[in-house]
């Protein structure tokens, strides 16, 4: 059995009630979150700045901030969804999840062939979840570490239920 940290019982403590309140909600908080982590600590402001420079050198300045903007909403929309998702029963939500052109990947299953789906950084990887639940097949996912204990087990497990 692998040690949890209190940090992590802590975690789950207060992502619990989460569950009770429907997504949309949520989002109203990731507004919140937004403008705590952008406007008023400015998390890590000048690493996105800088690597959204280097990334669209012939964007103004003006683009620049537009984009990064954006990606802090989209930062605190997907760190509210993971906590949310941290609790809800899978099957509850399956309707969040559209695929398109599934046989795309049933087809060569039912073959016996091998499918790889690659999924990078856009959208929440939590809902991957919800896709892996509507493919009926042996799925392996890669997970990387990461360094704070608690919120590696937290994660771990987070991901773990779209292997089960």
């Amino acid at each position: 059995m692998q040690f949890k940290s209190f940090g992590y019982y802590i975690l789950k403590l207060l992502t619990w009630p989460m569950q009770l309140f429907p997504l949309q909600f949520h989002y109203l908080i990731s507004d919140a979150l937004y403008v705590l982590i952008y406007r008023i600590v400015k998390y890590r402001i000048k690493v996105v700045r800088t690597n959204l420079s280097n990334s669209f050198p012939g964007k103004s300045q003006t683009e620049i901030q537009q984009i990064e903007k954006n990606f802090y909403h989209g930062f605190s929309d997907m760190f509210i969804e993971t906590l949310y998702f941290t609790h809800i029963n899978v099957k509850k939500h399956n309707k969040r999840l559209i695929l398109n052109n599934v046989e795309n990947l049933t087809h060569p299953i039912a073959q016996g062939r091998n499918v790889i789906v690659v999924a990078g950084h856009f959208g929440n990887w939590e809902f991957m979840q919800l896709f892996a639940k509507k493919i009926e097949t042996n799925k392996y996912f890669i997970y990387k570490k990461l360094n704070n204990k608690a919120f590696d087990r937290f994660y771990s497990e987070l991901r773990s239920r779209a292997a089960q």
